[in-house]
């Protein structure tokens, strides 16, 4: 996944290895300096008297403190710097609203099935909050995007363990699975409506309302996870399951 300007984590974790070895010579080169100094009286003596050695070795001794204080700033700006990445790598790729996994994430998932090789197999479900239109007009926007981020939460307790999960759009949400048949998609919509109707029951002026389809590529032998989920999206138009 791209990070825009900042570093990816292979250069920064090959930086901070850098920067722990730089810091590690100046530690050394600093405690050896100070036992030589401590531990051989002639060369204590001689620096102690002769005051350019004196300077000399004072301007050593600080050049060295300031390379240290310096690499741990640089640490530090390390640290920032793979946190800032990590969070602006989980908001391109996080939908704001829901957590789920957004369209850029549905666009890098396609992107990985492109070929025979890595469409054998691959099943998907596409899925729409058939009453969220409703919900909007009966009560307002807010209640509605309190449903979404409800169903949400059930479907990613449900759906990834089967799977990839993430929402598409708008009040369209899709699953694509590895090692799909027919069994494993019934199995997972039939987890996920257990999941509905127990909040159902807790909710019912403004219930989760779902329409589905799926297609299979065990059926319909496509080479891209783009072509199969455009026979679901066909499916979820023309006969939609409830």
């Amino acid at each position: 996944m791209n990070k825009n300007d900042n570093l990816p984590k292979d250069s920064l974790s090959a930086y901070r290895a850098i920067k722990a070895m730089e810091l590690t010579l100046v530690f050394i080169v600093e405690i050896v300096y100070l036992c030589i100094l401590l531990f051989s009286k002639t060369l204590r003596t001689a620096v102690f008297t002769n005051k350019l050695l004196f300077t000399l070795c004072l301007l050593m001794w600080i050049a060295l403190i300031i390379s240290f204080v310096c690499m741990l700033v640089d640490f530090n700006l390390l640290k920032n710097a793979a946190s800032e990445s990590s969070e602006l790598s989980h908001t391109a790729y996080v939908d704001a609203l829901t957590g789920l996994p957004n369209r850029l994430s549905v666009d890098l998932m396609i992107s990985m099935h492109n070929t025979e090789a890595t469409m054998q197999k691959v099943g998907c479900a596409v899925l729409r909050l058939s009453n969220l239109i409703a919900i909007n007009e009966k009560f307002n926007r807010a209640v509605g995007d309190s449903l979404i981020q409800d169903f949400c939460i059930l479907l990613k307790d449900v759906g990834t363990s089967y799977g990839f999960v993430g929402r598409n759009g708008g009040n369209e949400f899709l699953g694509v699975f590895e090692e799909c048949d027919d069994e494993l998609v019934v199995q997972f919509i039939a987890d996920l409506y257990v999941a509905i109707n127990l909040y159902n029951m807790s909710h019912k002026e403004t219930p989760i309302e779902i329409e589905y389809a799926y297609a299979l590529n065990d059926v319909e032998h496509v080479s891209r996870l783009a072509d199969l989920l455009t026979v679901a999206y066909r499916n979820l138009e023309e006969e939609p399951l409830a």
